[in-house]
């Protein structure tokens, strides 16, 4: 079964998709901010997930504060995939966000990483966009 890395702060918004997940037939690990996250990836004893699904606007926890990028939030999602790339090479990544011009911005940094606007993906569009990558 394959593992889904779900990487989001705003737990109420991402309630629907939390929800898709448990009835799907993958299994799925939640973070909600970057020190989670990269504690998870640095334990080499963690299972290792097929694909993550990754907000860009999260707060940059303690491992980007006083970044400049990561003022308000608003490039904490960034950085985090510039570490997760390095540990997790062959693993799909999805970019979940509200941010409008996040798909141009990332195509730039990852332009074989797919950026979806949330407002634009139903929860069960999700799964089905997961199942078309895996």
């Amino acid at each position: 079964m394959a593992l889904i890395m779900l990487i989001d702060d705003e737990k109420e918004a991402m309630k629907y998709y939390i929800k898709a997940l448990e009835l799907s037939e993958f299994d799925f690990i939640r973070f909600g901010d970057p020190d989670e996250v990269m504690e998870y990836v640095l334990n080499k004893d963690k299972p290792k997930p097929d694909l993550v699904i990754l907000d860009l606007i999260m707060p940059p926890g303690k491992r980007y504060k006083g970044k400049v990028e990561c003022e308000e939030g608003i490039r904490t999602g960034y950085l985090l995939y510039e570490d997760l790339k390095d540990h997790y090479s062959n693993v799909t990544f999805l970019v979940l966000t509200n941010l409008k011009n996040a798909e141009n911005d990332f195509q730039e940094i990852a332009p074989h990483v797919q950026v979806y606007l949330k407002n634009d993906v139903p929860p069960f569009d999700l799964i089905r966009l997961i199942k078309e990558r895996l």
